[in-house]
């Protein structure tokens, strides 16, 4: 038994001292989880929030270092 798993992760980062939008980004992780095993089930995780939150803070990492300065896909 698998079924799939998504994960979507959009972020807008904001100056608040300027009221200036700095830059906005989005990361989406997908994989498939299950379990496995005939007399003792085993179950097998996909971690996509993990990824796509690494994924969301290198790329808020970048806007902020002003690579990509508006938006950073």
């Amino acid at each position: 038994m698998s079924y799939k798993r998504e994960t979507n992760i959009e972020t807008t980062v904001w100056d608040i001292e300027n009221l200036v939008l700095i830059g906005t980004t989005d990361a989406h992780s997908e994989g498939k989880a299950g379990i496995i095993g005939v007399i003792v089930p085993i179950p097998i995780f996909s971690f996509t929030e993990s990824n796509a939150c690494d994924e969301t803070a290198k790329r808020i990492s970048n806007i902020i270092k002003g690579e990509n300065s508006k938006t950073n896909k």
